[in-house]
């Protein structure tokens, strides 16, 4: 439990100091780079969002360990990834790192991916203890962050 408080607090603090830091080019995007990281910022909130929507807004929760009424997502972008939130934050701040891509920050946002690395396997072998053979299935399937290759 104490694992996974330490977690979060890693979590939001990281993600918190990267949108934070961010120097924003204020009269408008100068470069091509800006733009992509428009869109990877775009593109990775509404991802996030997506998941969000699917799971339903009231259930969602910032523990790793499951709720005891969980149920196995496996639509929307569950279809694809096991892990569409923490995609689509990912995605999020590497807009920013974008726009803004000093050494530190890439450094955090490694950080931080190990970060939701360690979160997620506690969640995975919650959900693989409860759903079984159901997830196993679905894991093979289904990448993590990313969309896996059918095939795969």
């Amino acid at each position: 439990m104490y694992w996974s408080i330490l977690l979060i607090a890693l979590q939001i603090g990281l993600a918190a100091l990267l949108v934070l830091s961010t120097r924003f080019a204020w009269h408008g995007p100068q470069l091509l780079t800006d733009y992509f990281g428009m869109f990877f910022s775009a593109f990775g909130m509404l991802f996030a969002i997506w998941g969000w929507i699917t799971m339903g807004i009231f259930r969602i929760r910032v523990m790793p360990q499951l709720r005891s009424n969980a149920t196995l997502l496996t639509t929307g972008p569950y279809a694809w990834v096991r892990h569409p939130m923490y995609t689509g934050l990912l995605l999020f701040l590497l807009g920013l790192l974008v726009v803004d891509w000093r050494i530190w920050r890439i450094a955090a946002w490694g950080v931080l991916i190990a970060v939701l690395l360690a979160k997620l396997r506690i969640e995975e072998r919650e959900l693989a203890a409860r759903f079984g053979e159901r997830y196993a299935s679905y894991r093979r399937n289904t990448g993590r962050l990313l969309p896996k290759r059918r095939g795969q």
